[in-house]
């Protein structure tokens, strides 16, 4: 079963759309390596020195400001989601990816990787920018054998995908934990470079999110830049 929605994010003026799955038959873990900048002090007086003179009185005033850097991977984004959903998952709970139909979904999986814990399909999802084009190139090559016993294919397609995705993080609808929320978004370059074999439909995906974007965590305002990555193998499409 798909279920497709569309939501708009009025800051950016664009409409995405995001696709959850029912079944993970193609996925694989996600590495995270984002850096967050939260402001620090902003112009906050550090010191005064006054200087007396016979005719004036000159007063100096220092202020500084600096931003907190720390990095974000995928065991912190685990955390953030406990928060976010109130609970706590099993030990070893992982951040993965599952794809379908060219999209891409995340849910949190237990210590194996096999098993789905946490669907995260409406608090976190990549979405597609309405009217953008995706890219690809590659070879696909078909083969058809017919014979007495039948009619048989096979073949492979070896494919790289460009596009420019949305990826939101939104917790404001839920009672969380601490009673701070976080919601952020990842304007990214996705790359993903795919080998299917066309007989078994089994197949193999690398994939690439690289970019920039800004919003809260536990209320605080961030900057964030980096990557998420996933290598996921499993099958084309569910069974029938």
């Amino acid at each position: 079963m798909k279920i497709v929605f569309t939501l708009v994010i009025a800051a950016m003026m664009t409409t995405l759309t995001a696709v959850a799955e029912s079944w993970y038959v193609n996925s694989g873990l996600v590495v995270t390596r984002l850096t967050a900048s939260a402001q620090n002090l902003q112009y906050a007086p550090i010191s005064t020195r006054t200087n007396h003179s016979s005719t004036v009185t000159n007063i100096t005033t220092v202020y500084k400001s600096s931003v907190t850097n720390f990095g974000i991977n995928s065991d912190y984004l685990v955390r953030l989601l406990e928060n976010s959903f109130n609970t706590t998952f099993e030990s070893g709970a992982k951040l993965a990816m599952s794809s379908g139909s060219g999209f891409h979904f995340f849910y949190v999986a237990d210590s194996t990787g096999t098993n789905i814990l946490m669907d995260l399909s409406t608090n976190l999802f990549i979405g597609s920018m309405s009217g953008e084009q995706t890219q690809n190139s590659g070879t696909e090559l078909a083969t058809t054998t017919l014979s007495g016993t039948g009619t048989t294919t096979g073949g492979s397609d070896v494919e790289t995908y460009t596009e420019t995705v949305l990826v939101v993080y939104d917790d404001t609808g839920l009672t969380t934990k601490d009673g701070t929320h976080s919601k952020f978004q990842l304007n990214c370059v996705l790359v993903r470079k795919l080998f299917l074999n066309l007989a078994t439909q089994k197949i193999r995906e690398t994939v690439k999110l690289q970019g920039a974007g800004y919003g809260t965590i536990r209320d605080k305002s961030v900057q964030l830049e980096g990557s998420m990555m996933a290598t996921l193998s499993g099958l084309q499409s569910p069974a029938p």
